[in-house]
C-alpha cells in the first residue's frame, strides 16, 4: 500500500475505527501507555508525542494513568479530527513521519517520550523515521515502539531492515534499548 492509499484508508475508517478495534480486543494502546508510565517513573508532567495517534486511543490510556501533557501526529486528518473532538492533545500535527524534518522546532518541542503504537505496520512508518524521532526527543528521553513482533518477519519493509537499523543507531550511541 502506498502512503496515499494508507491515508485514504484511515480517513475512510476514522468513524468506525474505535468500535472495530474494540471488537478485536486491541490492547496495544494500553500496553504502550503502561510501558511508558513504568519508564517515566511517575513523572506526570512528562511531555509526550503520540506518533500515528489516530483517534487518540493511546492518549486515552495515558490520561487514565495521569499523563496529560500530550501532542499528536498522524497523517490522517479524519483520525485527528476525532481525537480533537475528544480534546486529548495540546497540539495536533497532520503529517507523515519519515526521513524529512517535521514542523517541530529544535528545543521548543522536545519530548520526554514518544509513543509509537501501531505506527509500524504494512505501508506505515519505516526505519527512515528514526533520525527524526531522535531529533525531537530530549536527550535521555524515551521512544516506545509498540508493534507486532511478527511484522519484523512478515512486512517486507522491516524484514532484515528494522532491527539492524535500530542496532546501528545503538552502536553509534544515538539511542539505547531499554
Amino acid at each position: 500500500m502506498s502512503s496515499t492509499e494508507v491515508l485514504r484508508f484511515y480517513d475512510n475508517w476514522a468513524e468506525k475505527y474505535d468500535k472495530d478495534l474494540l471488537d478485536l480486543n486491541y490492547n496495544g494502546p494500553r500496553q504502550c501507555a503502561e510501558a511508558l508510565a513504568e519508564v517515566l517513573s511517575g513523572n506526570k508532567a512528562a511531555r509526550i508525542l503520540d506518533v500515528a495517534a489516530g483517534t487518540g486511543q493511546c492518549a486515552m490510556e495515558l490520561i487514565k494513568l495521569g499523563y496529560t501533557n500530550l501532542d499528536a501526529i498522524d497523517g490522517s486528518q479524519g483520525m485527528l479530527d476525532i481525537a480533537q473532538s475528544r480534546n486529548l492533545y495540546h497540539r495536533y500535527i497532520c503529517d507523515f513521519l519519515g526521513p524529512r524534518r517535521l514542523d517541530i522546532q529544535d528545543g521548543k518541542y522536545h519530548y520526554d517520550a514518544i509513543a509509537c503504537c501501531g505506527a509500524f505496520s504494512q505501508g506505515h512508518m519505516k526505519d527512515d523515521c528514526f533520525p527524526e524521532l531522535i531529533r525531537i526527543v530530549k536527550p535521555g528521553g524515551l521512544i516506545c515502539i509498540a508493534m507486532r513482533e511478527e511484522f519484523l518477519r512478515t512486512v517486507e519493509a522491516y524484514k532484515d531492515k528494522l532491527e539492524p537499523a535500530m542496532t546501528t543507531l545503538e552502536d553509534k550511541g544515538s539511542w539505547e534499548q531499554v
